[in-house]
Parts: C-alpha cells; structure tokens; sequence
C-alpha cells in the first residue's frame, strides 16, 4: 500500500488547479463519438487480469440504456440486466443463479442513500487489510470531479498494481478488489468521456455490494444502480 498512500497524499497538489472538463461545452466537443475519441486514453488497464469485469459492464450498460433508455422501474430495469447477461454466454457468466429480482430492497437501499460507498464497504465483508486498500482507492475515485481523466487513469493504474502484488490479501479479496477497480475505471471513464451526469460513486458501490457473489453478481448490481440512479429511478 506504499504507493497508493504517497500517491492520495499528493492529490490535492496535483488536482488544486483542475477544471471541469464538461465545462462551456457542448454535445459535440465532449468526446462522445468514436472518431473524436480516437488516440485518446481508453479505459483499459491490461495488467489486471480482472479487466473483463468493467468491459462487460460497460456494454450491459450500453445495451439497456440503448434498448430501452426511458424511466421505468429497479425491478424492470434489473430484468433488463439480467436478460442483456443472460444473451451473452460467451462472457462465461450467468444470472440465472443470482438474479436481481431478489436483490430489489437491497439495491434500493444503495439507491437513497447518503453514503452508499461506505456502507456498501463496511457490509463488504473483506478483511481490515482489504477495506483499507479499497477504501484508499475510494478516497481516489472522490478526485473524478476534478481531475483530469488521464491522471485518474495512471493513479488507478498504481492502485490495481499495487492490489496484485500485496500478500496480505486472500485470493478471494484480491479477486474482487481487482474486479471493482476494473468496474470502477470503466464507469469513470463513462462519466468523463459519454456521459458528465454518470454517477461513478453509486455504481462502485453496486459493485462493491455484489461482488461478495462474485463477479457476475458486481457486474449487474453496478449497472443496475449506475442507471437507476442516471435516470433518477428509486422504487
């Protein structure tokens, strides 16, 4: 954990001066379309061998939000999920043995609620060691506001790192640490590069909630949230 203390000590040094990067824009100087994204830094981060988790959550979210991008319900917005999870088998994960139309209380507690981080961390489950590492990278995602979305990017980087060589966690807990920062890269990028009123906090703390069932349940329970909260859905 070396590295990541010095790096949040640091950041408000590195981010005291940064701007909105949505500020006096428009719709097409914010980077949403392909072309205008090409050379720019993507969400990938190739060294966590975990990375499917936040790819795949970020096409589930792109397919229900593209499907059907209207309000509705967590109840029929989580079936979306789940069918969209269920459609691609090739992902080698199933919602069939959990599905999230037995998570609804849960998800809607995560939904109204002032600290859903915290309180997804503190029923996580994970040891001392493992909450503090993921509460360090928590105290990194609360710079997404401000900072740049590369320097985010190389910090998560460093975290990720850092999570695979520390001995201290088990295979379990260094599984899902490297799963929600995949997730949680992905959903910033999200925010930063398609969409300035992505909620990336909310969705970490879906992840964070799910992932003691594994990735598939981190995946659905961070799309599910994420869009629920987009679109301002509780109940």
């Amino acid at each position: 954990m070396k590295n990541v203390k010095v790096v949040l000590a640091v950041l408000p040094f590195l981010f005291s001066a940064c701007t909105d990067e949505y500020a006096g824009s428009n719709p097409e100087s914010t980077g949403l379309s392909e072309s205008a994204r090409m050379g720019e830094l993507g969400p990938e981060n190739p060294s966590n061998p975990f990375d499917a988790a936040g790819a795949i959550c970020d096409e589930i979210t792109e397919l229900v939000v593209e499907t059907k991008p209207g309000a509705g319900s967590v109840a029929a917005i989580a079936a979306r999920v789940d069918a969209a999870m269920e459609s691609h088998p090739e992902w080698g994960l199933s919602a069939a043995s959990s599905p999230l139309s037995g998570r609804i209380a849960a998800i809607a507690l995560l939904l109204d609620n002032s600290d859903p981080l915290g309180d997804a961390m503190a029923g996580s489950g994970m040891g001392a060691g493992a909450k503090s590492g993921l509460s360090g990278f928590v105290s990194l995602l609360s710079t997404s506001e401000v900072a740049p979305y590369e320097d985010i990017h190389a910090l998560a980087v460093i975290y990720e790192s850092d999570m695979m060589s520390n001995t201290s966690y088990t295979g379990s807990e260094r599984r899902r640490l490297l799963e929600i920062a995949s997730i949680a890269r992905y959903s910033l990028y999200r925010k930063k590069r398609k969409d300035k009123d992505w909620e990336t906090s909310v969705s970490v703390a879906g992840a964070i909630s799910g992932s003691s069932d594994g990735a598939s349940l981190a995946i659905r329970m961070a799309v599910v949230i994420g869009i629920c909260k987009r679109q301002g859905i509780t109940q």
